[in-house]
């Protein structure tokens, strides 16, 4: 195994043949770290749980909501004209060869969707969906 402070000293041939070994070491260590997780993921499902408590570790599973940003669209007529400017950008094209897409912005949306009731908190909630759960992992203390 070749260290970092003597890499200098190897050759083209041997530091790209060290190169090679540690890009496949790389993608062996990603591979089975997709297998761990997966497996995580199976016990929390297994136990219709959304965490693995342990004393040494935080395991947890976090989901975090997705929208579809064209099922916002029906809240062009819902949002007043000044509130609708603080969350939707609508498409512009600039003088120079850059285009810019209509946005939305989600956190105003969902924040304006409160205050205007039922109808825009319908809108939104028809436009949520939930993301594929990402594991939160770290040791404790």
């Amino acid at each position: 195994m070749v260290t970092t402070d003597v890499l200098h000293l190897l050759s083209d041939e041997e530091l790209l043949d060290d190169y090679w070994r540690r890009k496949g070491d790389l993608e062996e260590l990603a591979k089975r770290l997709g297998h761990v997780e997966q497996e995580i993921f199976a016990r929390m499902d297994n136990r219709e749980s959304t965490a693995i408590p342990s004393e040494t570790y935080v395991c947890e599973a976090v989901t975090k909501n997705e929208y579809d940003h064209t099922a916002f669209t029906p809240l062009k007529e819902v949002f007043n004209d000044a509130d609708l400017a603080t969350c939707y950008e609508p498409e512009h094209t600039e003088t120079k060869p850059v285009h810019y897409a209509a946005k939305w912005n989600t956190v105003k949306v969902i924040a304006l969707a409160k205050r205007y009731g039922l109808k825009a908190e319908g809108i939104v909630a028809r436009a949520r969906s939930q993301g594929r759960p990402k594991l939160k992992f770290e040791r404790r203390g």
